[in-house]
């Protein structure tokens, strides 16, 4: 049987479809072409007749196939090549599922990727070639020829090549899952090895930190900076010398400086250790980053004085981006846990003075003076050596009075480490005035504590009883009230000055009764003034509204008084009388307003102040420094803010200028 089989065709279709003849029976060479039909897969194989068209077989081209045969392979049983069945078009169901199917195989043409359409139109033109080779052989050789040309199989695609979930969306999933998330700990934690395949764009900074931190690249480092520890840490003069003018005047303009050795090219820094110098030099190298053992987020005395060290060290060779880094992670740390103040503060305390307004030794001192309660007294004092304990007891802006004062040094002396504290303690007692320490607590916690000779205390009661005794009563402000209702609020109060836990808010008047029970006080609390009974403020006998537009000769309303629920009728009338030494209200107005100072009530309001006060001895452990403080309104609208936010080349250039000042 001759028969020409087109290439990309198979012998199991031209075996599996009946007969075609001729209408007329004419020999002559016929010419079939017929319009593409959808692509089929036959999975049984030979002897399969029904076509299936699935998805995969509607995404490949057809190609109108022109088939020649003789005049007698007509007449034989062999069918035309490439014929296929034309489908029953008997049933709408069929015929609609036949147009349907067409119409989804042309569709998917322009559905697909284009990175796979132009991959079957290389292979379509590939198999043009084999075609026209196959044909080329039949020809020559004569016959049938039993050439098998593969047939046109789909490729399944296990990837949509359009949506493939790319790397780059979840490379930092580990990174963000850890605590740093910074190319240094991928460069520790072998994220960035040889062995990665990933193009990733490793940073600038990257290379440079590991010729310092791996030792084979040693020969690199041409300095040794040396701390005090006897610890040397390798490093580059040109790198060192791009970020601090200091060291560049003394590794490369012969510069004078007397702990730099030029021969072994050895730097001595004596005032800090070794794991400072090496987060200094780490800075310089990773471009602005601080190592992980300074992170902020574990607060503790260990991290406050290592960064203090370094800020110091920033200072002294004009380090001003390392600077600018430890000032606000110093600033962070104390608004975190207020006590590491006075590490801070002791650590930088061989420094003269209190240091410049932006310097970080100014802000934990300033914390302390507010704060002394959270800070001092609450276990900071016991970390202070001698120096810093001394400057504390010299500092009159400290918001305490000498009894306070004296507990911060008898607290400091119990935490002795060896030291030999007391004779310290007896030496600094020096810096307290006994005068101004009530005399019941003179005789009993001062005097057992061994500070004091029994002589200087004798001699303090004795100073503060006559004072008492020989006052003049025109030498203190005074409020004469009379003609009340309840008899005992009628009297002479007197202006209580300097009352331990008074705000600026807050006046109070009293009148001292024999017995010490029953004084009653005249006070202000906001806008209204009060008489009440001294041990119980709550239950008022009258009340009066503080006029805004009073004059300065009426400090206390005189009139307007109304009865409160434990007063009775009639109301009092009051008169202010001012003291001698500012010569009367109608005198001197200016000093007036300036004498009127405005204490609060806190020690009332917080009866723990008073249990403080009393106590022989107030501290508390060291171990736990995330003692929870309760803020009030005003120092939650003064709480500091970080100097993130200053904007302008002009400030910048200020403050380096008052830093250079400072260091020179």
């Amino acid at each position: 049987m001759n028969m020409k089989i087109s290439a990309g065709t198979s012998p199991t279709m031209a075996s599996s479809s009946p007969p075609q003849d001729g209408a007329d029976g004419r020999s002559a060479s016929t010419t079939v072409s017929r319009p593409p039909p959808p692509k089929r897969i036959i999975p049984g194989g030979a002897g399969a007749s029904t076509p299936e068209i699935t998805s995969k077989t509607a995404t490949t081209t057809t190609t109108t196939t022109t088939t020649t045969t003789s005049a007698t392979a007509l007449h034989r049983s062999a069918p035309p090549v490439n014929t296929v069945t034309p489908p029953d078009l008997s049933s709408p169901r069929r015929a609609s599922s036949s147009a349907s199917a067409q119409v989804q195989a042309t569709l998917s043409l322009f559905l697909l990727p284009k990175k796979y359409r132009g991959y079957k139109k290389k292979r379509k033109e590939e198999k043009k070639k084999k075609q026209l080779l196959t044909e080329e052989a039949n020809s020559s050789g004569g016959g049938s020829s039993n050439s098998h040309v593969d047939d046109d199989i789909d490729i399944a695609l296990t990837h949509d090549l359009t949506r493939r979930r790319r790397k780059s969306l979840n490379k930092f999933k580990e990174v963000a899952s850890s605590t740093t998330s910074t190319w240094t700990s991928r460069l520790i934690d072998g994220k960035n090895n040889s062995s990665n395949n990933d193009a990733t764009v490793e940073d600038h900074y990257s290379p440079i930190l590991r010729a310092w931190m791996e030792p084979s690249k040693s020969h690199l480092m041409d300095v040794t900076l040396e701390g005090k520890d006897r610890v040397s840490v390798p490093a580059s003069k040109f790198l060192l010398a791009c970020f601090s003018p200091v060291l560049e005047e003394i590794f490369y303009k012969q510069g004078a400086c007397e702990h730099y050795v030029a021969d072994a090219s050895k730097l001595t820094i004596g005032f800090c250790t070794s794991d400072v110098i090496r987060a200094a030099v780490h800075h310089c190298f990773a471009g602005g980053e601080l190592p992980p053992d300074f992170d902020i987020t574990t607060p503790s005395e260990d991290v406050a004085r290592k960064l203090a060290q370094l800020d110091h060290l920033a200072r002294v060779y004009k380090l001003c981006a390392l600077g600018e880094v430890t000032y606000r992670a110093l600033r962070k740390l104390i608004n975190r846990r207020a006590v590491l103040a006075c590490a801070i503060f002791d650590e930088l305390s061989y420094r003269k003075g209190n240091g410049a307004i932006d310097s970080i030794k100014r802000y934990a001192l300033d914390t302390m003076r507010d704060m002394p309660m959270d800070t001092l007294l609450s276990g900071g004092v016991q970390w202070m050596k001698e120096e810093s304990v001394e400057a504390i007891m010299q500092d009159q802006d400290m918001d305490v009075d000498e009894f306070y004062m004296f507990k911060i040094l008898k607290a400091w002396a119990a935490a002795d480490a060896g030291e030999n504290r007391f004779a310290i303690a007896v030496r600094l007692s020096k810096h307290i005035q006994l005068i101004f320490i009530q005399p019941a607590l003179l005789m009993s916690q001062v005097k057992e504590s061994g500070y004091f000779d029994d002589d200087k205390i004798a001699e303090a009661v004795k100073l503060i009883s006559d004072s008492l005794a020989n006052r003049d009563p025109s030498e203190m402000e005074r409020v004469l009230v009379e003609g009340a209702g309840t008899e005992i609020v009628n009297g002479i109060y007197c202006r209580v000055d300097g009352e331990l836990g008074m705000g600026e808010e807050e006046v109070l008047f009293v009148k001292e009764a024999d017995d010490g029970f029953s004084d009653v006080g005249l006070y202000l609390w906001g806008t209204r003034w009060y008489i009440a009974m001294c041990v119980d403020f709550s239950n008022c006998f009258y009340s009066c509204e503080d006029p805004p537009d009073k004059g300065p000769h009426e400090f206390i309303p005189a009139r307007n008084w109304v009865v409160e629920h434990g007063g009775a009728d009639p109301v009092p009338s009051c008169t202010y009388l001012p003291n001698t030494r500012i010569g009367r209200l109608s005198n001197s107005s200016t000093a007036t307003e300036k004498s009127i100072l405005a204490p609060n009530l806190e020690e009332m309001l917080d009866p723990s102040i008073a249990e403080k006060r009393r106590s022989s001895y107030f501290d508390k452990t060291i171990n736990d420094v995330a003692e929870k403080r309760t803020l009030t309104l005003e120092q939650m609208m003064n709480l500091p803010q970080d100097r993130g936010s200053m904007i302008g080349l002009k400030c910048e250039q200020e403050r380096r200028n008052n830093r250079v000042k400072e260091d020179t």
